[in-house]
């Protein structure tokens, strides 16, 4: 297995934080209130997981950063 190039600036990386966004709503439904389960019940709630992945995986496909592989500018 061989890392990308500036591996290391891998969190300025769109496919990386709409990656995180994801992990962030499997990861908090079980805590969230009862009031807000309401509104998004479990199956919307995969449903709404997957277009995030999916948004994640077709974003790793777009050039992310400059010219000179610099991805400070992918904010």
């Amino acid at each position: 297995m061989k890392l990308i190039d500036d591996w290391k600036k891998c969190h300025r990386l769109y496919s990386q934080r709409i990656n995180a966004v994801g992990m962030a709503l499997c990861s908090t439904y079980g805590f969230m209130y009862d009031s807000i389960r309401d509104v998004l019940p479990p199956k919307y709630l995969a449903l709404l997981v997957a277009v995030v992945f999916l948004a994640g995986f077709g974003l790793r496909l777009v050039k992310q950063g400059s010219e000179d592989g610099d991805a400070e500018n992918a904010a």
